[in-house]
């Protein structure tokens, strides 16, 4: 309701001109034609200075409504009304466009600033005539209008939606950065460019043993349990990526508070801002027992036996030429294989699936070169039983040789177990949410199933990877369970609907997105779900989005659901047949459907093995 914008006194003169011709308007029931005629007379709704700003301009009056007097043609852009439609309340008011659980608060900061004679800043949500949501931001301030006791407000209202939506995101951002960064198990620090510590994760109370009110705002050179020998190399290092050189990792020594000493790799990033150096970041991995192994084996060749076989993590030491050296016991405990069974084997070792042979070779040509990590690889033990485990290996060079490979692996067998449960029991709750709908409506029982069979078919067609296809296969099974708020009556009605019905049948997305939101999916199953029934020109429901603002995955399921709907008997008509929907499918590709979903869709369908059946 606006800032900075002062009306001149011809502007004066021309609102006071209007206020008077709506006056006489107040008792006509049909105002539409004479308010298009007193807009079409006052020049105030001509002025290029109003209408040319990329927002709102307006005057209202201080009542429950928000009745306008006056508002410039920026509000069909911003609210996709019409001055005509929102003057004197003619088809809305202003009221019903803020968001409902806005308006008290905006009502209450307009009262509170009119009274201690400010100007009022709002930022708040409104309801756009195609029930969009957006964000605005609005300055206002009392307007006395001479002569007249109405209490008057004059503004501006800009839209700022992009800029929220980018906040929000910007906020995500940095709430998993911060979550990230206090569990990570590696330690992370944070310099300024002087040299003093601004931030530290648990990781690095944990590897040091100091607290973290010691070591925040401390300076490098003067941490306690750095080694004094190594502090000026560290100066040296630091001066260079001040001066914009890059570092390779480094080691760093340490002792614990305990007097233990530590060994750390340590990775380093500068922090810049409009490419000045604000700091440096630094990762740090303790690979203390990795160096005492490394170290024994570089001075003797020979196996420090004593830390290997009393290291619970289960280790594999393996020749260049890929013969298996040794394992320890705790690696005998988890594969079944002994030290005797495996010593000298070259690939394939006796606990490579058959099926991985390949893949598990690749892996290990890899791991010979660089150190590698895999979070996740099945094994067989000597039982025939898979197992499940995290690997890292490390090549240990010596000249520019490799002299072995160094194998730690990590027993993962029971978190992939849970993980599966906690699968299996989302795949419950999604089919217990998908017989729901279908035990409501028995004309369309099945037709959740059918469409996420399609929908598979589709996505397989398109190539898409075996994690965007769960998330498809997810969405659609449950893409109609808005149709729960739906009296059953209409879903089974035999006759044609009217107006009302069919429009209470569109409200099933925006029903369906507000019950799954509320469910942590980790996928964004509940907007899929909303955009189902979109279009991509535009033609669809609720939102009436267009191509690129639609996701891959509601397109898909939404070709998948016309087509079956087509196929199948409905209440108010015969099945119509998978030829009728070949045909929609070749009129509207590109039109209402995704030009490469559809074309991959007639693939499918037109398939002489292609049922509804399978």
């Amino acid at each position: 309701m606006t800032a900075d914008i002062k009306l001149s006194e011809e502007f004066l003169k021309l609102h006071v001109k209007l206020h008077e011709d709506l006056l006489t308007l107040e008792k006509i029931k049909d105002k539409d034609k004479y308010i298009k005629e007193i807009i079409r007379k006052n020049q105030l709704f001509h002025s290029s200075i109003t209408n040319e700003l990329p927002g709102i301009v307006y005057c209202c009056r201080n009542d429950h409504n928000w009745t306008m007097e006056f508002i410039s043609k920026g509000c069909f852009r911003l609210t996709g009304y019409r001055p005509e439609e929102l003057i004197l309340n003619n088809k809305i008011s202003y009221e019903k466009i803020i968001h409902p659980e806005d308006r008290k608060m905006v009502r209450d900061d307009v009262k509170k600033s009119l009274k201690e004679l400010k100007q009022f800043h709002l930022k708040y949500r409104i309801i756009t005539a195609n029930n969009r949501i957006k964000w605005v931001s609005e300055i206002g301030r009392f307007l006395p209008l001479p002569d007249y006791d109405l209490q008057l407000l004059e503004g501006f209202i800009m839209d700022i939606t992009d800029k929220e939506q980018a906040e929000e995101a910007l906020k995500e951002s940095e709430e998993k950065y911060r979550l990230l960064f206090e569990t990570s198990p590696v330690g992370i620090a944070i310099l300024n460019d002087r040299g003093f510590i601004t931030n530290i994760n648990d990781a690095v109370l944990h590897f040091t043993g100091f607290k973290k009110q010691y070591l925040l705002g401390s300076h490098f050179k003067n941490l306690k349990f750095l080694l004094i020998k190594d502090v000026p190399q560290y100066v040296r290092i630091f001066t260079r990526l001040l001066l914009g050189k890059k570092i390779k990792p480094l080691l760093i020594n340490w002792r614990h508070k305990d007097k233990r000493l530590f060994t750390g790799e340590v990775r380093i990033s500068v922090i810049k801002k409009n490419k000045r150096i604000l700091g440096i970041q630094g990762i740090i991995t303790d690979i203390t027992e990795r160096m005492k192994i490394e170290d024994k084996l570089r001075e003797s060749g020979e196996f420090n036996k004593t830390i290997l076989e009393n290291s619970p993590s289960p280790t594999l030491v393996i020749n260049p030429d890929k013969s298996i050296r040794y394992i320890n016991p705790a690696l005998e405990k988890i594969t079944g294989f002994s030290l005797k069974d495996t010593i000298g084997i070259k690939p394939p070792y006796p606990y490579w699936p058959k099926e991985m042979m390949h893949s598990c070779m690749a892996k290990l040509n890899s791991a010979m070169q660089n150190d590698i990590i895999i979070p996740e690889l099945p094994f067989l033990n000597k039982r025939g039983q898979i197992f499940w485990v995290e690997l890292r290996a490390s090549p240990l060079i010596n000249n520019g040789k490799l002299k072995y490979l160094l194998v730690n692996f990590t027993d993962i067998t029971e978190r992939k177990k849970a993980y599966e449960e906690l699968e299996r029991t989302l795949d419950d709750t999604i089919n217990t949410l998908a017989m729901i709908v279908e035990t409501r409506d028995p004309y369309t029982a099945g037709h959740q199933k059918r469409v996420t069979m399609l929908a598979e078919k589709i996505s397989k067609k398109l190539n898409l990877s075996d994690e965007k296809i769960k998330l498809i296969r997810t969405s659609a099974a449950i893409h109609d369970i808005g149709k729960i708020s739906i009296p059953t009556s209409i879903l089974s009605k035999p006759g044609q609907l009217t107006d009302i019905e069919f429009k209470l049948i569109r409200t099933h997305p925006i029903t369906g997105f507000n019950i799954i939101k509320k469910i942590n999916f980790h996928y964004p199953i509940a907007q899929i779900i909303l955009q189902h029934h979109e279009r991509e020109d535009g033609s669809g429901y609720p939102n009436s989005l267009k191509g690129k603002d639609i996701t891959l995955e509601a397109k898909i399921i939404g070709i998948a659901d016309v087509v079956e709907a087509m196929s199948s008997h409905r209440p108010y008509r015969p099945a119509l047949g998978i030829g009728m929907a070949i045909e929609e499918i070749k009129k509207n590709k590109g039109k209402l459907y995704d030009p490469k979903i559809a074309e991959a869709c007639l693939k499918v369908i037109t398939n002489k093995k292609f049922s509804f059946n399978d």
